[in-house]
């Protein structure tokens, strides 16, 4: 989605909201596609005295596979957000700015780089996943083997 925000930056106190799905089903990550139902996109863009302020939340469904037993497995990813938009880059700019071009924000790219870095480094079905045994791959969830004693 792509926000003209001419008329938000002249105008103190008013604001723009955003409401929207965002299908990324088609960007991979670590060799799969988490991203297989829309991403739900609320929040709005406001002018405050004269800086422009995005606040918005992100919410979607993770599908991905477990690092220690390589089953399936759904989690909800829910990611808020807030920056400042800039219109054009100044000495001062914060890590937590968005840098505009022309007055147009790309909230799609703003949306993807959030739930990218909202995922966990450790992919885990639950947090007291077993994984697989070493010796003989059974699923350590589902029974017990004797390999290990």
């Amino acid at each position: 989605m792509r926000l003209d925000l001419t008329q938000l930056i002249k105008s103190q106190g008013i604001s723009k909201d955003i409401n929207y799905s965002l299908d990324l089903s088609n960007l991979e990550l670590f060799g799969y596609y988490p991203f297989k139902k829309p991403i739900i996109v609320e929040g709005s863009v406001y002018n405050i005295c004269g800086a422009l302020v995005i606040k918005a939340t992100a919410n979607a469904i993770f599908d991905g596979l477990c690092d220690r037993c390589q089953k399936e497995f759904s989690m909800p990813v829910s990611v808020e957000f807030e920056s400042n938009i800039a219109l054009k880059e100044t000495g001062d700019v914060g890590q937590d700015t968005i840098i505009t071009n022309n007055g147009m924000l790309e909230v799609d790219d703003i949306i993807k780089e959030n739930l990218i870095l909202s995922i966990p480094m450790k992919l885990l079905c639950k947090d007291d996943c077993k994984g697989l045994c070493y010796i003989c791959g059974n699923d350590l969830n589902d029974k017990k083997c004797n390999c290990i004693s």
